[in-house]
């Protein structure tokens, strides 16, 4: 799953959102993206923040990462350099710094994606979820949340219903960002990290 670049326009309309992304697009220095593309680094945190969870990129992690920046970037960059993927390089050597304000940021893009369903998308989880049942909440939920989930945490070949393996520390690392998102105790997310398995 993925946000196509008309996506990222819509989700960059609201004009607080704009506004926080531009103050931290010039706080960090990357005065050379337009918001758009400064925006989708910001969506590849969680998965950044996953891929780094234990210590280190793997070579199958930064191929996936690749791939997902390459989703986000805006024409055909196979004859120049796309400034997503030049952006990126920096957004990891300096994630230490970068990871919390960029979950912030999301966390307030992820209000104001659900601020019209909060009875569906922000309903309390009350127990453990049976297969069926986690399958039934993210079919019923939101299209802009289940994509959203989809967009942030997932390859981009990977099905949202698909089971997944998951290590440990990379499972406690998406609970960890959940809770920054908002999303921690959420019916929604809960069901959606049911579709990880672990060994």
């Amino acid at each position: 799953m993925k946000f196509d670049e008309l996506e990222i326009a819509a989700l960059l309309t609201n004009r607080t959102i704009q506004s926080q992304v531009q103050q931290l697009k010039a706080q960090w220095a990357f005065r050379d993206l337009d918001d758009g593309d400064f925006f989708a680094l910001l969506l590849l945190a969680p998965a950044i923040g996953l891929a780094m969870a234990n210590g280190s990129i793997s070579l199958y992690e930064e191929l996936a990462l690749n791939k997902k920046a390459r989703h986000f970037s805006k024409g055909n960059y196979f004859l120049r350099k796309d400034p997503i993927m030049e952006g990126m390089s920096k957004f990891i050597n300096n994630f230490a710094q970068f990871e919390q304000p960029s979950y912030e940021l999301l966390a307030r893009v992820m209000a104001n994606a659900l601020a019209r369903y909060p009875e569906v998308a922000l309903r309390p989880a009350q127990t453990e979820f049976d297969p069926p049942d986690f399958r039934a909440v993210l079919l019923n939920g939101p299209y802009v949340v289940v994509k959203m989930l989809g967009a942030l945490f997932l390859n981009d070949e990977d099905l949202i219903l698909q089971p997944r393996g998951i290590s440990r520390t990379e499972y406690d690392k998406l609970v960890i960002i959940g809770q920054y998102l908002g999303l921690g105790n959420t019916e929604i997310f809960q069901a959606f990290c049911q579709t990880y398995t672990l060994p």
